[in-house]
């Protein structure tokens, strides 16, 4: 059976596709043929995402990987969709959930809403349906991010969006570039130890110390030296006094 139908399109709005792109997406479905037919699309609209196929394995990447959207099927082995999301709201996960289900049994739905997740999608699943899904959650995440980050001498970084700018103007960066600065930044009240960052931005691949120096370099040479602190044999940690290349 087809799980996911390319109905005529509706393309999902600008802003949520900015807010979107630099998410990570944690997918868990049990079915190999139906995880195929939706990475695609996920693919394209996330930053990575990162495949569970049961609701354990889906358990353990969370507590690794923290991503701030799931879609999770509600019939998975070992753990089911509803049992893992329970084990999350527990733990105060904050991540943003679509449920996929081949049920239409209304118990689901009063236990789906309680859990507090953003959709629940009946199975087969149709494209403008997940769009407008997608759209609800990038809606979530900006409110919750809130404001831009002001600091330094007209620096500003939006966690909606993860943009950085210099008086208005776009900063490029590279995707472990805009991971770090993130996770610095939305931390800075804290040290970042090297094994939180390699979990967090270089995620299921090995992080060399060379790898992470060269990525700091590249961040320091566009927000600062002073923004980025090293604090040895630890991590490193965001200082908003600096700002100035």
């Amino acid at each position: 059976m087809k799980y996911f139908i390319e109905d005529a399109p509706v393309p999902m709005s600008i802003s949520a596709r900015e807010v979107l792109r630099s998410q990570l997406l944690l997918f868990a479905e049990d079915d190999d043929q139906t995880r195929q037919m939706f990475l695609p699309y996920f693919s394209a609209i996330f930053q990575r995402v990162l495949e569970a196929q049961n609701g354990i394995e889906a358990l353990e990447m969370y507590q690794i990987h923290q991503p701030p959207v799931m879609v999770v099927d509600i019939d998975m082995p070992y753990l089911s969709g509803l049992e893992l999301i329970k084990k999350l709201r527990r733990e105060n996960a904050n991540c943003r959930i679509i449920i996929t289900s081949a049920y239409t049994d209304q118990r689901y739905l009063l236990d789906a809403v309680e859990l507090d997740i953003s959709r629940y999608l009946v199975k087969p699943i149709f494209k403008n349906d997940l769009d407008t899904a997608l759209e609800k959650v990038a809606r979530e995440i900006a409110g919750e991010l809130g404001k831009a980050i002001g600091f330094g001498d007209g620096w500003q970084y939006d966690p909606a969006t993860r943009c950085l700018s210099l008086q208005g103007t776009i900063i490029d960066l590279t995707p472990l570039e805009r991971q770090l600065l993130h996770l610095l930044i939305t931390n800075s009240h804290r040290v970042v130890e090297y094994a939180e960052i390699e979990n967090r931005v270089w995620c299921d691949r090995d992080m060399t110390h060379d790898a992470l120096k060269s990525v700091v370099r590249e961040l320091r040479r566009k927000v600062g030296r002073s923004c980025i602190l090293n604090v040895s044999g630890t991590g490193y940690r965001f200082c908003d006094n600096g700002g100035t290349s």
